[in-house]
């Protein structure tokens, strides 16, 4: 059943709503917009009498939008705005209350008001200056005049009252409460009483509300007050409201509005320490260094036994870049500060890292080591930052095995740190555990990663433990990037990555890019000596390199040809003749390279040196000098895989088959194991075999489908790009800090 409404309702509802349009759009009695006008005026009265300038301003605005010539509303807008500082839009207002009647009473009162504001106001000084902070700023408010026992009154001015002073006792006594009920009790009365007006200043001042004390101070001097002493209250509560805002802004991280406030509060006293502190507090938290040094200068001259001017001037000189001169200061402080900040962790860990940029490791690494020892003994925990630096001192001292527990102990706590997953890494590749660095890379979250894979260390420590690990392909990757990041930059990568990089196309058969790369290692200039002759080894591997092909292919005189104009062109670097000898042997010449062997001082020779000259010796029938070379290197590399393999060749040539399985066998055990990932990895990027099409066509079963693809659907076009899978399991090795992963996160070595 459908409820519908009644017509006649539904009459009766459009009938009011028509009434109640027709009453709104009848115009207001005149009786009623005065009344109006007047609660308005009331209630801004009532607004400034509190120190609420700012919601008397909006008032006075909503009377003259009832009232445009009201000359009391004209008149709260330029005293507000002359409080203002803003005397261009005083005189806006004054001029139109002029053109409504020009002997207003209203005019003498406000222009007298921006005299006073003109007469006290300091000229500003606006100054750029630049970027650092760290220790977050204390409020500053300066502290509130105390109320002179008598006002100075004018001519016309009786003498105080009973109830006036009773109001001035109790502000005297600190009874701000009954001292306010006194003085608006007065006002309520007498709206224009100076002494009463004065006095609620002195209360505002008292409560910290400096807009109000500004306020009535005001209106006191318009009321007829002159005295020496209210002139003093007003520009301290311009100052003092200057330094509250300042504060406020501050603790609010608006650094621009603190800046200004500060800035402006110095411009009436140029020497307070608290504007000094407040200023130089912004500047440093702004990152401003070089300015700060100078703000912090003049608040040591103006108060030398302030810790926190001394503390600021070392921190900014220290953020700035300018150790030897927080050195000087540090030297400066009188004994007494230095003793007192000498307790301050924050200070300590500032004098440390001024040590360090000094590269003076061992007392920066002194300070923090006592540091975290005085908070452990205290039962508190040393912060991880101070910790992050201790340990990065460690591996700059060359001392990874202390900075290892460190960095191990903090990504146990929280694995959101970059920086501790790198030095972890680096620890762990200095002290020789690469297999257990790659490990652990797969561990690194991926928020953690993302910032890495950014950061140049991080690349050239990851590719420093591939390449150690033989995973070449892996490094190069990581290099590229690297020099990536600097061609972004628009500058030039470090001479020795660019070499790194050099070295390890040597290994590739990428011939094109490493010529590329040689000639422009070639073109610089900030190349050193033994740089040079790493170079020069990298274009005899090369040359040895292609001397091995020409000769596999038979043309022996294009080997040999490479070969001696390798030697000509390297005279004086001693490692070319040992690298060409590798060349003559793998170029079916052993006789030369036991030649260039024999001449040689095979004291610091490589496994490689004492392989490739045993091989030669062997080849060439040489056995005395074979088994010279091969003692010489088992003496000096025992455990080397492959130098146990060449003994077992050694052996087995000399027909000692016993011997030679002994050999093998060790060398077998000294080889690192194998990871399934990277065996994948080269079986799929080897290209597949060309096969002959079958004759015909013959049922074939699984295996044999699946061992030989030959159909033209599914052989590839060209060849595969090479992959490397990161391997999950333990072949290299258990990461020292296991970070449990969300399941869907996805740790792919980069």
């Amino acid at each position: 059943m459908k409820i519908v409404p009644s017509i006649r309702s539904l009459i009766s509802v459009r009938c009011l709503g028509a009434l109640a349009c027709i009453l709104f759009a009848m115009p207001l009695p005149t009786q009623t917009v005065e009344s109006a006008t007047q609660s308005l005026l009331e209630k801004a009265h009532t607004f400034e009498i509190r120190g609420r300038m700012d919601m008397a301003a909006q008032t006075w605005q909503q009377v003259l939008l009832v009232d445009p010539n009201n000359v009391d509303a004209l008149a709260g807008l330029a005293r507000s705005a002359n409080l203002s500082r803003n005397p261009a839009l005083a005189k806006i207002y004054l001029d139109r209350i002029r053109a409504i009647n020009p002997n207003d009473r209203n005019i003498g009162h406000v222009e007298s008001m921006g005299s006073q504001a003109s007469q006290t106001a300091q000229p500003q000084q606006a100054r750029k200056y630049a970027p650092a902070p760290r220790n977050p700023p204390k409020p500053t408010v300066t502290r509130s005049p105390q109320p002179p026992s008598e006002i100075t009154e004018g001519t016309a001015t009786p003498s105080r009252t009973l109830e006036e002073q009773r109001a001035y006792s109790a502000l005297n006594a600190k009874n701000l409460p009954e001292a306010e009920l006194l003085f608006k009790a007065i006002l309520t009365r007498d709206p224009q009483n100076a002494r009463a007006l004065a006095g609620m200043g002195y209360v505002r001042m008292q409560q910290s509300n400096f807009a109000g004390a500004m306020s009535f101070f005001a209106q006191a001097t318009q009321s007829g007050a002159h005295d020496s002493s209210l002139e003093a209250a007003l520009e301290s509560a311009r100052f003092s409201s200057l330094m509250a805002d300042g504060s406020t802004a501050l603790n609010a991280n608006d650094l621009a509005t603190a800046e200004q406030r500060y800035r402006s509060a110095l411009a009436m006293h140029p020497a307070n320490p608290e504007a000094l502190s407040g200023l130089g507090e912004t500047l440093l938290k702004s990152r401003q260094s070089e300015a700060a040094i100078a703000v912090y200068e003049r608040y040591v001259q103006a108060k030398p036994t302030a810790p926190d001017a001394w503390r600021g001037l070392f921190i900014a000189q220290v953020d700035a870049g300018h150790a030897a001169q927080a050195l000087q200061t540090l030297n400066r402080i009188p004994p007494a500060v230095r003793a007192e900040l000498t307790r301050d962790p924050s200070f300590q860990i500032k004098v440390a890292a001024m040590y360090q940029s000094e590269n003076k490791l061992d007392l920066a690494q002194d300070i923090l080591e006592k540091l975290t020892s005085q908070q452990t003994t205290a039962g508190q925990k040393p912060s991880a930052g101070v910790q992050l630096q201790l340990a990065g001192i460690y591996l700059a001292r060359n001392q990874p095995q202390q900075a290892f527990p460190i960095y191990r102990r903090i990504l146990s706590e929280d694995a959101d740190r970059p920086g501790a997953w790198k030095g972890l890494l680096t620890a762990l590749h200095a002290t020789g555990r690469d297999r257990e660095a790659l490990a652990q890379i797969q561990q690194i979250p991926p928020a953690a990663r993302s910032q890495l894979e950014n950061d140049v260390e991080y690349l050239q420590t990851i590719a420093a433990i591939y390449s150690d690990l033989g995973l070449s392909r892996e490094a190069l990757n990581s290099l590229i990037r690297v020099q990536e990041y600097y061609a972004t930059a628009r500058t030039a990568a470090p001479v020795v990555t660019d070499i790194q990089v050099a070295q390890l196309l040597v290994g590739s058969d990428n011939n094109a890019e490493l010529y590329h790369q040689l000639l422009l290692l070639g073109d610089r200039r900030d190349l050193g000596d033994e740089q040079r002759r790493t170079i020069q080894m990298i274009w005899t591997r090369w040359a040895v390199r292609r001397a091995s092909q020409w000769a596999t292919a038979g043309n022996t005189e294009s080997s040999l040809a490479i070969l001696k104009a390798t030697a000509r062109s390297f005279p004086d670097n001693p490692a070319v003749p040992r690298a060409l000898a590798d060349g003559y042997f793998r170029a079916g010449l052993p006789k030369h390279a036991v030649l260039i062997f024999k001449s040689q001082n095979m004291t610091n020779a490589t496994v490689s040196d004492y392989e490739t000259a045993v091989g030669a010796a062997l080849a060439a029938r040489d056995n005395e000098d074979g088994e010279t070379w091969l003692r010489n290197g088992l003496a000096a590399y025992p455990k080397d895989a492959g130098m146990l393999c060449v003994a077992a060749k050694y052996e087995q040539g000399r027909g000692n088959k016993k011997r030679a399985a002994e050999y093998y066998r060790a060398s077998l055990a000294a080889q690192p194991p194998g990871d399934p990932s990277v065996e994948l990895a080269n079986k799929l990027s080897q290209p597949l075999p060309v096969l002959p099409p079958p004759v015909a066509k013959k049922p074939r079963d699984l295996a044999t489908l699946l061992d030989n693809i030959d159909t033209p659907e599914v052989a590839p076009q060209s060849k595969p790009a090479p992959l490397f899978l990161p391997s999950y399991s333990n072949v290299y090795g258990q990461a020292p800090v296991q970070v449990l992963l969300q399941p869907s996160s996805t740790n792919v070595i980069p």
